[in-house]
Parts: C-alpha cells; structure tokens; sequence
C-alpha cells in the first residue's frame, strides 16, 4: 500500500480555503510580510503608536486606508507588538 504524505502547509492552505475571511496581501502595501515589517518597525526603536501611525500612512499613500483596513492593520501592528515584547522578555528571563 503507498502512503501519500500531507505536509502541515497543505492543511493551512486547506483550511484557509474554507474560510471567509478575506485575506490581505500585506507585500502589496509594505513589501513584504505585515511580520517582518513590524518586526523592522520594532527594532528601529519606534512605539507600537509610532508604528501603527507609520502603517496607516503607508496605506495612505498606496491609496488603500479605509475602515476595515485601518481595523485589520491596528489589530496586526498591536499583536505582534505584543509577540515582540514576549519574546524579548523571555529571552531576558533565559538569560538571568
């Protein structure tokens, strides 16, 4: 009997297919992934407000802002804020 093999990737793509969540491809307005360019963001040194506002003029400028837009990116700049600050701060309680 041949076994097929299904990756974790194949799965997510799977389920986000039964979504309906419409899905933002944030590369179009920053380049690369909201992730990364928060990331950037937040070890540039700015606040989570200073970047947030850094975002929604970036949206601006693409001529994309709107109510939805400006929710989605507040709620994606806000948790991985949050994520950076864990993570940091967990790193520092590693290391003593």
């Amino acid at each position: 009997m041949r076994q097929t093999t299904i990756s974790a990737w194949d799965v997510v793509q799977e389920q986000i297919g039964f979504t309906k969540i419409k899905r933002i491809n944030w590369c179009i307005v920053f380049g690369c992934s909201l992730s990364k360019y928060v990331g950037e963001l937040y070890a540039s040194g700015l606040t989570y407000e200073n970047a947030l506002t850094h975002c929604q003029s970036k949206l601006l400028e693409k001529g994309m802002f709107n109510e939805d837009l400006a929710r989605r990116i507040k709620i994606g700049v806000s948790s991985r804020y949050s994520e950076n600050k864990t993570f940091i701060s967990t790193i520092r309680e590693m290391r003593g």
